[in-house]
C-alpha cells in the first residue's frame, strides 16, 4: 500500500486536490490520470476522495487500495508479457499455416502479440478508470 503525504490545495465537490512530491513510480501507475504536474516536475496535484472533509492548507496522507493497486499493476505489466509469449509460441504453427519463413513469422507474430496485449491492457485500465476504483483516498489529516 503506497501512502503519500501532501498539502490540500483546494476542496471542490467532495474532492480534495493535494499537492505531493512526484515519485519515480508515478510513470507506470494506473491511477496517474487522477494526477497532474504543477510547480515543476517534482510535485503533482492529486485528485483525492475527501470523505474526511480535509480543508485547504491541511497536511493529509492518501493512498490507493492495495488490492486495486496490485490488480492494475498486474494488468499493466504482465498482460503485455503474456501477449509477447503467446505471439512467440504461436509463431511456428501460424507461420507454417500461411507459408511464412520461420524467422519472419517469429518476429511478426511476437510483435503482433505484444502490440495486441498492450492495446488490451490499456483498454482494460481505461474502462476501469472511469469510476472511483483508482482514485486515491485521504486516510488521515495531520
Amino acid at each position: 500500500m503506497s501512502i503519500e503525504k501532501g498539502v490540500v490545495e483546494k476542496v471542490e465537490n467532495g474532492f480534495a486536490y493535494v499537492r505531493a512530491q512526484r515519485k519515480s513510480a508515478c510513470g507506470g501507475c494506473a491511477s496517474r490520470s487522477h494526477c497532474s504536474s504543477m510547480h515543476g516536475a517534482n510535485t503533482m496535484l492529486v485528485k483525492t476522495s475527501n470523505a474526511l472533509r480535509a480543508k485547504k492548507g491541511e497536511i493529509v496522507s492518501f493512498q490507493i487500495k492495495a488490492g486495486t493497486l496490485l490488480k492494475f499493476t498486474f494488468i499493466i505489466y504482465m498482460v503485455p508479457v503474456l501477449g509477447l509469449l503467446l505471439g512467440a509460441l504461436s509463431a511456428g504453427r501460424l507461420g507454417n499455416l500461411i507459408g511464412m519463413n520461420d524467422a519472419l513469422a517469429l518476429v511478426v507474430f511476437t510483435l503482433s502479440g505484444l502490440g495486441m496485449a498492450i492495446y488490451l491492457s490499456r483498454l482494460i485500465v481505461r474502462r476501469k478508470n472511469t469510476g472511483d476504483e483508482l482514485m486515491p483516498i485521504i486516510k488521515r489529516i495531520y
